[in-house]
């Protein structure tokens, strides 16, 4: 796609947000980090119409400006379809809950695995990045728009310290453990190592020792 489909695709994914939190704002308890994502999508759409607005109007682009362009674009895109995709996630919840809408619980459980175990894709860090790249967009020397950029710097100052929608801790994954494995009887199984060779678990074995990844430690 062109640079000026793709800022107009973005643009409409965040018209579809902005319905949704229609919807999701009615949930209690609901994180700050949303509310603070929706106040920040009309900045980033001023720095995309702007855009499109030139392009337009005829603003040519010769291969390396275009590659800049889309170097820019295609990521928000990508993050603004993300963002998109949890807020209609939450906003299906809760017209399958129905009721009271209640962030604790089911709905707050729901975000948790749209979220996939992965702290980038948490609202505010996806607004975060958008943002910043909203920022690059309008310093392009391509668009010389001569913006202000206040507003998207305080924005992202904001989005930088609003308190989480959910906290890292319940993100970050458990690691490798070196444990003491065992295997029950009548099963089998491999372990693949990160460096080199594997060990493979015979039927009804016990395996008494510790498994190293990488180096084995001098005895």
């Amino acid at each position: 796609m062109d640079p000026l489909s793709i800022i107009a695709s973005t643009i409409a994914i965040f018209g579809a947000i902005s319905k949704t939190y229609d919807t999701i704002k009615k949930i209690s308890g609901l994180p700050e980090a949303f509310e603070e994502v929706k106040r920040q999508v009309p900045i980033v759409n001023q720095i995309l119409r702007g855009a499109t607005l030139q392009l337009a109007q005829g603003l040519e682009l010769n291969d390396e400006e275009t590659a800049s362009v889309l170097a820019i674009v295609n990521p928000c895109k990508e993050k603004a379809e993300k963002l998109e995709n949890i807020f209609k996630k939450l906003q299906d919840k809760c017209q399958a809950e129905g009721g009271p809408l209640l962030w604790k619980d089911r709905i707050r459980n729901t975000y948790h695995s749209v979220l996939a175990g992965t702290k980038a894709n948490k609202v505010e860090r996806l607004m975060e990045d958008i943002l910043k790249g909203a920022k690059l967009l309008a310093l392009n020397q391509v668009f010389k728009t001569g913006q202000d950029l206040t507003a998207i710097e305080k924005a992202i100052e904001s989005l930088a310290i609003v308190e989480p929608s959910i906290p890292d801790s319940e993100l970050e994954g458990a690691g490798i453990i070196n444990a003491q494995q065992s295997v029950a009887s009548n099963a089998h199984g491999q372990q693949n190592n990160v460096q080199g060779g594997s060990n493979t678990f015979n039927t009804g074995q016990y395996i008494g020792q510790n498994l190293y990844f990488g180096e084995r430690p001098k005895q």
